[in-house]
């Protein structure tokens, strides 16, 4: 996996999997990414237990397809049950990176909360 290849010294990466059943249809997949959220909080819980200092939960589909408000919201909820920091690709990584590249999110926020 290309985290623990990347990762710096005496940084540890931790991983768990949110189950997602094969589809054959995209219609079908994309129901199924929806319902992801189910198994999320027990991966959470499985990475919590070595006590990180975050947490990413690194689905960029699953996130995206909630909307807009669903993201923070289910950071929030997961953070709240494990008392760890939690993002996510779609939400705060990509809207603080894109800050800290060009000094503000504001336009790229825009542009994927219509996508």
């Amino acid at each position: 996996m290309e985290f623990h290849r990347l990762a710096p010294e005496g940084v540890s990466v931790h991983t768990a999997r949110v189950f997602l059943p094969e589809a054959d249809d995209p219609e079908t997949r994309i129901e199924q990414i929806r319902t992801m959220d189910e198994g999320l909080l027990d991966a959470v819980r499985e990475v919590a237990s070595v006590e990180p200092r975050v947490i990413v939960w690194a689905c960029t589909a699953a996130s995206f397809l909630g909307g807009e408000k669903h993201e923070p919201q289910l950071a929030r909820e997961l953070a709240q049950a494990v008392g760890i920091p939690v993002i996510t690709t779609s939400g705060e990584a990509l809207v603080s990176s894109t800050a800290a590249t060009f000094g503000s999110a504001r336009r790229m926020t825009r542009c994927c909360s219509a996508i």
